[in-house]
């Protein structure tokens, strides 16, 4: 059974930013990407061991996923007895362990 997904106030803001960057530019782009995410989700909420550890020594436990095909984009989410939390999607060109709040 899938585990459920906690969408954090932070990756949900992360989100909107985006789609809406992407609308402004290339609304195909931004279905796209939406689509993209979903499958990542999807297949997150079944598998969430599937990420690689990030390597942040603030939050160990954080993992991340390249949104596939849209390499530059990170999801990061901590898989918790819970649910899979989702915590920042990020373009990877940032300052990424600023960005993650410690675990």
């Amino acid at each position: 059974m899938p585990a459920e997904l906690l969408k954090g106030s932070l990756f949900l803001a992360d989100y909107a930013e985006i789609i809406t960057k992407f609308s402004e530019v290339n609304p195909d782009a931004a279905e796209r990407f939406c689509d993209a995410v979903e499958r990542a989700l999807t297949l997150l909420a079944t598998h969430p061991q599937l990420g690689s550890k990030a390597g942040f020594r603030h939050a160990p436990s954080v993992r991340k996923w390249v949104i596939q095909p849209f390499p530059n984009y990170l999801l990061f989410y901590e898989d918790r007895a819970d649910g899979v939390l989702l915590i920042r999607l990020l373009h990877g060109a940032r300052d990424l362990p600023w960005l993650i709040p410690p675990g």
